[in-house]
Order: structure tokens, then C-alpha cells, then sequence
């Protein structure tokens, strides 16, 4: 498997150095961004472009000797001793020349095997790399992955945390699609906890920001999962008008989308100004965030400059958190973001259906029998009103034991059948959980939500220019 591994690895660097060689003259003039360490999101601090490239030409799959059962067992301890070795406060130091996508292997493997853990210490491991590279937009896709994958091992008070830092971050890059999904993420949190009422603030402010960045897909998405919301909290006819909309749109009244849009325009204004880098602004403010910053006596190489200069370094810490699901959900709805809300967004001619009084029914049920009289007596003009047959009693004592005995079998039967018919006509309580069709095989879902995460935290760690595929190393 180690073998494997490597020499497909090795295969897809010498197909990336053939591709730069190919482009030299290309590339001449242009920044030092479009170079071959730069095409990697993640890159190792220690390996530099010389480095790489040597060690990528001078290595084939031809030269790899296959590894002995002891040599294999030895290298494998010793990688994942320098990545997954956690305290509370010690530095990251990783001085190995490992592969490249050596973080992203360890987390596939971590999410196969279900260890939520290992696969925490892994994405915190890469965010401290991150923010030792300077690379702000990053750190807020790890950050997406981390609240996903604890989403995922049913982690909601982390999940819920880490969406929160999400956000936190995202103000400073104006990312306002990874604000409008994290509110969504942060809603479907809610459906699982069962706290409609609160996930249907989290979506309507997606919607909102969805309105703000013109998007029509995670519109339609919003409206299903908001008409989720609505299903579950007994609101039937929300849910179904919801549900219409996610499929043919929403005709929107000016109102709402006026109203809406200077929303955004006075939330945005109230953001913190707009940077790049990951400097002392982000740094100084970090509440809940996996990792802190510390002083070191001796300046190192670091490609953050406020890092470099102020000798300081990034530590993983062990936070606890001892809040409840409901203090995190209202310490994050004391956000700037929540400060007004708008209604849900159906159109204006739809009206809810109102229940009806107990004398309106009472006189529905009147006319719907007095219309059932009319229609017999015209058919039949000879119908007359008879009482019902009265009740015959069987006096039990003069039965026989044969008859005594079918008597009581069918008082059984006749008793069971009025439980089930009562089961039946009861209404579910407000607190119980509704299972939909495709909820029902608990394995199948738990199996498609791992491919999904998978799916997704390899389009998070990968360049979208490059096209390397991860299926040989999952298999």
C-alpha cells in the first residue's frame, strides 16, 4: 500500500514538471505566485522549489526498492509522529521532505477509519502551516472542512464553534459565499438538534446574502432547506409553498428585496477593513480558535511577516468547551449579523390557511350531513331514520367452554384491532422526530455523507487548475 502510494505520487510530480518545463517561456516575467510551489494549497515550510524539483527528477517509480514489512511499519510511525503528535503547548516543527499531499492522505484515512481525533489534529495541524504561509482564503476552506467533518462524527457544539471562527474570518477577506454557506451550514445544524425556530433565522439570513450576491442555485437550495424547517415544526402549508419555490423560484416583491439590500449594504459597512495577509488584526482578536500565538527568543524563516518580525509562532492548544449547544447557538446569534430580520420570503398573494373555530367545524360537519340526507332521500324516497340495532349482551356464565373460550378470542381480537386504529388516529407530539422515505436505512446515509465529506475536502485542499485525482490513494 506505502508502495503504491509513492509511486503514484512520484508519477504525478514528474506529469506536473513536464507541464512546467513545457510552459518556461510562458512564465517568464510573471510573478513568483505562478511557480510550482504555489500551485500546491498546502506546502510544507521546510521544502523549498529547488528542493522539490530535484528530488522529483532524480526519484522514478523504476528506482523505489520495495519496502520491508519493517522498514514499512517504521515509516510509517515516523510520519505520523511528526504530524499528529499533540500537547498543549508545543511548537509545529516538521523538517522532513514528505509528500506534498501527506496532510490530505492522513485525513482520508482518518475519516475511512472513524477518528474523529486524528482527523481534528490533522486539518489543525494544517491550519498552524496556513497562517505560517500567510494564506488567508485557506485558512477559511479549512476551517469550512473542520465544521463539516465534525458535523459529520456528530460534534454540533464544535461544528457550531468552528462555523462561527468561519464567519469571523471571511469579514476580513469579503467572502460572502462562505458567509452565505456557513449560515446555511449553521441552519441544517439546527434541523438535526431540533431547534427550527432558531435555523430558520441562520437561513433566512443566507437567503438574504444569496439575494445580495445573485445567486440563484443557493437561493433555490435555501428555500428547500428553510421548507425542511417549516415541515418539521408542523408548519405544513409554509413547508409546501417553500417547496414550490425551491423548484420553480420565487416571485419577490420589491419591498422585501429593498429592505434586504441596504441590510447588507449597513452590515457590510460594519465590517472590519478588508486585508489579505493574516497579521496582528486577525491574530490579537482569535477567541475560540485550536491554536494560539507566542513569543520565541531566536527570529525563524517564515513566510508570514508579522510572524517573522515580531518572532512569534503558532502552538496548538487543547480548548475545552464547557457551554451547551443553547448558550453557543445564542452567543452566536449576538452577532452583528442578527440584528434585523426579514419575514420568509413568499409572495405576497399566498395566504396561509387558518385553522378553523370548534363552531366552524361544528357547522361544516352539520351541512356536510345534511347533504348527505338530501342526496339518500332523493335516491331512496322511501328512507326513514331507524335508530341502530341495540347491542346483544351473551351472558357468559351460560355458555359452553367451547363457545366460552372463541367468545373470549375474539374480544382479544377485537381489542387489539381498536389499539391499533386508536395508534393510528393519534397525533405525533412536538417533540418528536419526524422520519422521512430516504432517512429510513441509518448506514446508507452515514455511508454517502463520508463520500460527500471526502468529495468535498479534496476540492477545498486541491487547485482547481491542477488535475490530480485522489481515487488510487482512497482505494
Amino acid at each position: 500500500m506505502r508502495h503504491r502510494y509513492r509511486s503514484s505520487h512520484f508519477s504525478v510530480l514528474n506529469q506536473i514538471i513536464q507541464n512546467v518545463d513545457q510552459q518556461e517561456t510562458q512564465r517568464e516575467g510573471h510573478h513568483q505566485s505562478n511557480s510550482i510551489v504555489n500551485l500546491y494549497p498546502i506546502m510544507l515550510p521546510s521544502i523549498s522549489q529547488e528542493s522539490l524539483l530535484s528530488s522529483a527528477r532524480n526519484t522514478s517509480p523504476q528506482s523505489i526498492k520495495p519496502l520491508t514489512r519493517r522498514r514499512m511499519n517504521n515509516h510509517s510511525q515516523s510520519r505520523l509522529s511528526l504530524h499528529t503528535k499533540k500537547s498543549d503547548l508545543t511548537p509545529l516543527t516538521i523538517r522532513t521532505h514528505s509528500p506534498v499531499s501527506q496532510f490530505q492522505q492522513q485525513y482520508f484515512d482518518a475519516i475511512k477509519n472513524d477518528d474523529c481525533q486524528k482527523a481534528l489534529t490533522i486539518l489543525i495541524n494544517m491550519m498552524i502551516l496556513t497562517v505560517d504561509q500567510d494564506n488567508l482564503c485557506l485558512l477559511i476552506r479549512i476551517f469550512r472542512v473542520a465544521s463539516l467533518t465534525l458535523l459529520h462524527f456528530r460534534e454540533y457544539g464544535k461544528s457550531i464553534i468552528y462555523a462561527k471562527n468561519t464567519i469571523f474570518l471571511s469579514e476580513f477577506a469579503r467572502d460572502f459565499e462562505t458567509i452565505q454557506w456557513v449560515l446555511l451550514h449553521l441552519g441544517i445544524i439546527c434541523k438535526q438538534l431540533q431547534k427550527y425556530e432558531i435555523g430558520k433565522i441562520f437561513i433566512k439570513k443566507s437567503i438574504e446574502f444569496a439575494w445580495f450576491m445573485q445567486n440563484q442555485d443557493e437561493e433555490l437550495r435555501c428555500y428547500e432547506e428553510l421548507g425542511k424547517l417549516c415541515f418539521f415544526n408542523r408548519e405544513l402549508h409554509l413547508a409546501k409553498h417553500l417547496h414550490e419555490m425551491s423548484m420553480t423560484g420565487n416571485q419577490r416583491s420589491d419591498s422585501i428585496l429593498t429592505i434586504s439590500r441596504k441590510g447588507i449594504q449597513q452590515l457590510i459597512k460594519n465590517y472590519p477593513p478588508q486585508q489579505i495577509s493574516i497579521d496582528q488584526n486577525i491574530l490579537s482578536k482569535i477567541v475560540d480558535f485550536p491554536f494560539v500565538v507566542r513569543s520565541i527568543k531566536e527570529q525563524r524563516d517564515s513566510q508570514n511577516r508579522y510572524l517573522s518580525q515580531q518572532k512569534l509562532e503558532c502552538v496548538t492548544i487543547d480548548r475545552m468547551y464547557p457551554q451547551s449547544v443553547e448558550e453557543i447557538l445564542n452567543k452566536v446569534l449576538q452577532n452583528h449579523h442578527f440584528f434585523f430580520e426579514i419575514p420568509i420570503p413568499i409572495d405576497t398573494s399566498y395566504k396561509v390557511a387558518k385553522p378553523k373555530s370548534r363552531k366552524d367545524r361544528i357547522k361544516s360537519t352539520q351541512m356536510i350531513t345534511w347533504i348527505k340526507l338530501a342526496i339518500q332521500k332523493q335516491q331512496n324516497p322511501e328512507y326513514k331514520f331507524q335508530p341502530k340495532p341495540p347491542v346483544e349482551k351473551v351472558d357468559k356464565r351460560k355458555l359452553t367452554l367451547d363457545q366460552a373460550v372463541t367468545e373470549r378470542v375474539n374480544d382479544k381480537i377485537r381489542s387489539s384491532m381498536e389499539i391499533i386504529q386508536k395508534i393510528k388516529c393519534m397525533k405525533p407530539k412536538n417533540n418528536d422526530v419526524i422520519q422521512l422515505t430516504h432517512e429510513k436505512d441509518y448506514k446508507r446515509i452515514h455511508e454517502h455523507s463520508k463520500k460527500e465529506l471526502l468529495k468535498y475536502a479534496e476540492q477545498c485542499f486541491i487547485d482547481k487548475n491542477l488535475k490530480v485525482s485522489f481515487s488510487q490513494l482512497i482505494q
